[in-house]
């Protein structure tokens, strides 16, 4: 996967989180300490069903589709801990944000 521009940092000010939709594909952007961020995929690993309308409740994200759930922070799947959602590291280049293309294993 190509890496994709984020965004300015400046619009990532605060704790956060963002919704974000890069080349058509559903992201989370998290905040870990003042300079860290990682982009969970919205993205349901048992159909692919677009996770970016769900509310996040009880730090869960449930699957509208099948009803898997899903630990928002860290995208752990509870009903197949083999299947988490794709987590990808954010980099800095000067003010611009991009997620990396490799995901964090």
């Amino acid at each position: 996967m190509p890496r994709f521009l984020l965004g300015p940092r400046s619009q990532f000010s605060g704790r956060g989180p963002w919704r974000v939709r890069r080349a058509g594909r559903p992201f989370e952007i998290r905040r870990f300490g003042e300079e860290s961020f990682v982009a969970i995929e919205l993205a349901c690993r048992h159909q692919n069903t677009d996770l970016s309308g769900c509310p996040e409740r009880d730090g869960l994200l449930v699957c509208p589709r099948h009803g898997w759930r899903y630990r928002a922070e860290t995208g752990e799947c509870l009903d197949d801990p083999g299947l988490p959602l794709r987590v990808f590291a954010v980099i800095g280049e000067g003010e611009r944000l991009w997620i990396q293309g490799q995901e964090i294993t």
